[in-house]
């Protein structure tokens, strides 16, 4: 007589950001010269640089401006660092963070900061 086991494993994954890195402050430019090149949708009371990273996953830069603007994008358009304190707004979504200025974006970096996480449930 011969029994048979069975073990069925239940793999959960999950990715998540696991923070970003403050590059600087920029002079931004417009159209087609952005630092940044694509503009997310404005976020008037929600904004800060995490909740921009979040929109902005798929790309390896994400930067705040004006307060309530969001810019992604891969690479940075002829980027002109100047000082921090030119990026003076505070954001929306977090007045204790600062979300760039007038014509100036503050740029943050996500580049290898996904984390992956795997749950393994076993049942017999």
């Amino acid at each position: 007589m011969y029994s048979l086991l069975v073990r069925i494993f239940w793999v959960k994954i999950h990715y998540f950001l696991a923070g970003i890195d403050y590059l600087g402050c920029y002079e931004d430019d417009s159209e087609p010269n952005r630092v940044l090149p694509t503009q997310q949708e404005d976020e008037d009371d929600t904004n800060t640089p995490e909740d921009c990273a979040r929109r902005c996953s798929q790309y390896r830069y994400a930067g705040v401006e004006s307060g309530e603007e969001c810019f992604c994008g891969d690479r940075m358009n002829n980027p002109k660092k100047v000082p921090d304190r030119k990026c003076n707004y505070h954001c929306p979504g977090d007045v204790s963070k600062m979300c760039g200025g007038y014509w100036k974006i503050s740029v943050y970096t996500q580049w290898g900061k996904t984390i992956l996480s795997l749950t393994m449930i076993s049942f017999f």
